[in-house]
């Protein structure tokens, strides 16, 4: 109608960085000394405190909803990331290609496996298919079985936690136990004199022998934001769980094999995220390893590069964005660390609140006047603007 001024579309842009906030008495701390587009968008927005969340789906956080009230397994996200959609009474696992050595024991088998060989070794799961037990065949070391009819009164072993131990103890217990240990077994006996294993061995490699289901459970409904909230996100990182929580949700991921250079993040996938022209989450999540390992470094390297290729082109849009008479607003959110089983508070600097004037690093975690929110609001309230 004239005379009625149309809505300013708003731009929304979050930065999801675990792991870069170290705790109050912070000994390694990387905020400290920002640079200077750090600084300057620390000028423009308010510091606010994040309460840790205590259980629950930490992709859930990262869009909005509150994480301990979304339960969703390991194999239903993975299954989702790899775009099926299995009959509701399925039982969903993640299915990785894992090693067998000459000592019964499990480990990792991703060792200069080159994706054709990883591949060609996956296709073969299709020969195991029943009735009943469907392989979905993903990239990598990462796969994904579907169980019709199935159910998820069962205990599986995570691989990081098999690591080390001779599989045929470690197997599956409970409902369809017998269905699932066949599938291994029938797994390892089919891959294990593959002429690509054969030549690893020769090469001194571990082969890619075994295929290992685990992380069960069934979809659960969750709420289709999108229709919601009125808009496709798209969220930007390197893990096919989120991928497969933002399907659910209705939202969108974009392509994961562009996201990394190295350990770090690749500079044109932050790119892409900047130059989204609809509103969009990107997600960085090394920084948690190298604190771990004190990789100071390593550290150091990846927030310079963030300095360089998110928050100074971040900066360079708010910029133009005004000059143009669009809205941009926009997030940085810093969990906090897990220290001896423990979640601290976080930080985030969220441009729809003006600035107080104070540093965005750990001194002011202690500081009671900094107002505090649950690790889900500022993201939420972002994307409900």
């Amino acid at each position: 109608m004239s005379g009625i001024p149309a809505q300013t579309p708003i731009e929304r842009k979050i930065i999801i960085l675990p792991g870069l906030l170290d705790t109050a008495d912070a000994s390694h701390s990387v905020l400290a000394e920002p640079g200077s587009a750090m600084r300057e968008l620390v000028s423009l927005a308010r510091v606010v405190k994040l309460n840790p969340a205590h259980g629950g789906l930490a992709e859930a956080c990262w869009v909005g909803l509150d994480p301990e009230s979304v339960h969703l397994s390991q194999g239903a996200l993975a299954i989702s990331a790899l775009g099926v959609d299995p009959p509701e009474r399925s039982v969903h696992f993640d299915l990785s290609l894992l090693s067998v050595g000459e000592d019964g024991t499990l480990a990792e088998a991703s060792h200069q496996l080159s994706g054709n060989d990883a591949r060609t070794l996956a296709e073969q799961a299709k020969r195991l298919e029943t009735k009943s037990l469907i392989p979905v065949i993903g990239q990598g070391v990462d796969h994904g079985l579907v169980w019709l009819d199935g159910s998820d009164e069962l205990a599986t072993t995570p691989p990081a936690s098999a690591f080390g131990k001779a599989w045929n103890t470690v197997l599956p217990e409970g409902d369809g136990e017998a269905l699932l240990r066949a599938f291994i077994d029938d797994s390892l006996n089919l891959l294990n004199d593959h002429e690509i294993n054969q030549r690893r061995r020769d090469e001194g490699l571990p082969p890619a022998n075994i295929l290992w289901p685990w992380g069960q459970g069934f979809r659960r409904p969750l709420p289709n934001l999108a229709l919601r909230r009125g808009e496709i996100v798209t969220a930007f990182s390197p893990l096919a769980r989120w991928q497969g929580f933002m399907r659910l949700v209705g939202y969108r991921h974009a392509d994961r094999s562009r996201a990394l250079r190295g350990v770090f993040p690749a500079p044109r996938f932050m790119a892409d995220f900047i130059n989204h022209p609809g509103s969009a989450i990107f997600g960085t999540f090394g920084a948690s390893a190298m604190r771990k390992h004190e990789r100071w470094d390593h550290l150091e390297e990846l927030m310079a590069d963030l300095d360089e290729h998110l928050f100074t082109p971040l900066v360079l849009r708010q910029k133009d964005a005004a000059l143009t008479g669009k809205r941009i607003e926009w997030l940085i959110h810093c969990p906090g660390p897990l220290v001896d089983g423990k979640m601290h508070p976080g930080l985030a600097l969220t441009s729809l609140l003006p600035t107080q004037g104070i540093p965005f690093d750990e001194r002011v975690l202690d500081d009671p006047k900094v107002p505090s929110y649950a690790l889900h609001e500022p993201i939420r309230d972002l994307l409900e603007s």
